[in-house]
């Protein structure tokens, strides 16, 4: 998914909207790929089997979610646009 090209302010309405949608979504997105980095479980070179890699990564992931569930990313706002 892309956002539309063009200034702000010269985007119709609906443009604006679907921009403005796709950033807070983007957002998101990338502060949980940090939450994983925090790890370093990708960055850093493995040297254990192929296997215990996934059974560590899917560990790190539910910890993540987890983390996501008890202190979440974003609040959902009452008077959201979306």
């Amino acid at each position: 998914m892309c956002p539309f090209k063009g200034h702000r302010d010269t985007l119709p309405w609906d443009q604006r909207i679907w921009n403005d949608y796709l950033n807070s979504v983007r957002a998101v997105v990338e502060n949980a790929i940090g939450r994983v980095k925090v790890f370093k479980c990708l960055s850093e070179r493995w040297r254990h089997g192929e296997r215990v890699h996934k059974i560590v990564f899917t560990i790190i992931a539910n910890i993540v979610n987890l983390d996501v569930m008890l202190h979440p990313i974003r609040i959902n706002e009452t008077n959201s646009n979306y």
